[in-house]
């Protein structure tokens, strides 16, 4: 699932180097090498394949060293919730998902709601919420969603840690001088990465939901159908 990491990471990370090189006037320089120069082809080429060697090893790294709980912790400023923390609740107070009927979710999970406590309502939820994902873990509408979510949020941490190094190296190391443009980008991408990881957050905790209500209600119609005796959830 996190084929990513050899992808689209790696694409981000070499994607804001280049960004920064823009800024910083680098990139130009780069650019306008002409044979005059007498630079030496291979030399190019072997250095840009050390490079991306680098930044390939650091994105694994980077990726590897932080675990899930607490990439979440980062990305939710340690204040945001689990994706079936609050499912059930939500769901109750408001029906706008088109993909099952809200009649159908509170018949679903009957048993749910009723036994739902005031206190620890959160861990409840999720515990549950849980119980149905496991069953449709491997489903590829699921894994697509969730596949994204965990993206989403990578890119978020790795978007956080271009800036810290950013910022070591030029405060703390004194290589290269503060650009404006630069942090502007970097702002911009730590902004929209979060906001993407939360609504891709929502999707993953309502695919799961639309599955499994869809799928009972599917189950329910047929013994209908048949007159069958003893079906059930």
């Amino acid at each position: 699932m996190k084929d990513y990491r050899k992808n689209e990471l790696i694409y981000y990370a070499l994607g804001n180097i280049l960004i920064m090189l823009f800024f910083s006037g680098q990139l130009g320089q780069i650019l306008t090498l002409n044979n005059e120069t007498q630079i030496d082809i291979f030399k190019v080429v072997t250095e840009s394949v050390f490079v991306l060697s680098i930044v390939s090893s650091y994105v694994f790294v980077l990726d590897s060293v932080l675990s899930g709980w607490i990439k979440f912790k980062i990305a939710y400023f340690g204040i945001g919730r689990l994706p079936g923390c609050t499912i059930f609740s939500k769901i109750k107070e408001k029906d706008d998902d088109p993909r099952f009927d809200h009649e159908d979710v509170m018949k679903c999970y009957e048993q749910i709601y009723l036994n739902m406590p005031e206190k620890n309502k959160r861990k409840y939820e999720n515990v549950h919420w849980n119980k149905i994902y496991l069953k449709y873990e491997k489903e590829d509408k699921v894994k697509t969603v969730q596949r994204n979510f965990l993206l989403c949020r990578d890119l978020f941490i790795m978007t956080l840690f271009l800036c810290i190094i950013y910022f070591i190296l030029i405060f703390g190391c004194g290589i290269g001088v503060l650009r404006y443009e630069a942090l502007i980008v970097l702002i911009v991408e730590l902004l929209v990465t979060n906001i993407a990881m939360r609504e891709q957050r929502i999707e993953f905790a309502y695919m799961v939901i639309a599955l499994d209500v869809n799928q009972v209600r599917t189950v329910l119609f047929s013994c209908s159908w048949y007159g069958q005796k003893g079906c059930h959830q």
